[in-house]
């Protein structure tokens, strides 16, 4: 549920956004000729892409070029809230923030990249630019285009410049690129997290039906199935080759609970997850 949503345009477009929503809320997000830098206030988002999963927690943030994307955004637990700021770049609003001379680390990409989105983790540099995109919201009537302008290419200097530059300068570089992916890329990349179907539905820009038609096609097996299997093969391997808890194990093949976990494990294996690790011992 969305409680707040403010935005500050700029050249007629809403560049930066403000939203407080109570938490779990899902968003499927297409950005069309548009990228976007999200930052977490409050709570935590679950992004999912074609190619990578990020998990952004409060006070980072990441950067999504054009594409498809389905995010979840957590509270800490059930209906406590959750706040982002977005700032949304627009090659056109670009263009002319910067008359029309971009700077390299928007133009010259450094290798051929099909990278969708890069995390920001906390850093004093975007704090405190985020702070003053904050107060900009609290003083609405001071936000004037020129200001926003340059708050605009302030951006664009401070992720330039931090410490995980060269990840995100190859996402900065190829902002309005659309980067095509196989289907066998997407479920690979997907594999050993909790997305749902309808998510990877709308990461595959296919309806469910057609996802199902298609994993029959490519894998000879319906989604449940083979994400299920690929998953408890992972676990297995884990179990071998790791002194990995069997909760982390858990979580890390994409399963919910360990309950459900150790349920599917024995239905498939004959054995708990704890008792097959031991006999791996003998």
């Amino acid at each position: 549920m969305i409680l707040e949503h403010e935005t500050l345009d700029l050249f007629g477009k809403s560049v930066f956004e403000r939203a407080t929503l109570r938490a779990p809320f899902k968003k499927k997000l297409t950005l069309y000729k548009k990228a976007c830098f999200l930052y977490i206030t409050r709570g935590a988002c679950h992004a999912f892409a074609p190619d990578v999963v990020v998990k952004a927690e409060e006070k980072e943030a990441v950067l999504m070029k054009c594409g498809h994307y389905t995010g979840r955004f957590l509270g800490e637990s059930p209906h406590t809230e959750y706040q982002a700021i977005a700032v949304h770049f627009y090659p056109e609003v670009l263009n002319k923030v910067y008359e029309y001379t971009l700077p390299d680390c928007l133009t010259t990409p450094p290798h051929l990249n099909k990278q969708s989105m890069a995390k920001l983790p906390s850093g004093t540099g975007i704090e405190r630019y985020m702070g003053s995109i904050a107060a900009c919201f609290e003083n609405f009537d001071e936000a004037n285009q020129e200001l926003m302008a340059l708050k605009l290419k302030e951006l664009v200097t401070v992720l330039s410049a931090t410490q995980h530059a060269p990840e995100v300068r190859a996402v900065l570089s190829n902002l309005f690129v659309p980067t095509s992916f196989t289907f066998q890329e997407l479920v690979a990349a997907n594999l050993y997290t909790n997305i749902t179907l309808q998510e990877l539905a709308q990461l595959a820009s296919l309806s469910e039906s057609s996802l199902k038609r298609m994993f029959k096609k490519v894998y000879q097996d319906s989604p449940a199935s083979y994400l299920r299997h690929q998953k408890l093969l992972r676990s297995q391997e884990l179990l071998t080759a790791s002194n990995l808890s069997i909760t982390q194990i858990t979580l890390d093949c994409g399963f919910n609970d360990v309950a459900h976990f150790s349920k599917l494990f024995k239905q498939k294996y004959g054995v708990s997850p704890s008792a097959y690790r031991v006999n791996q011992l003998v």
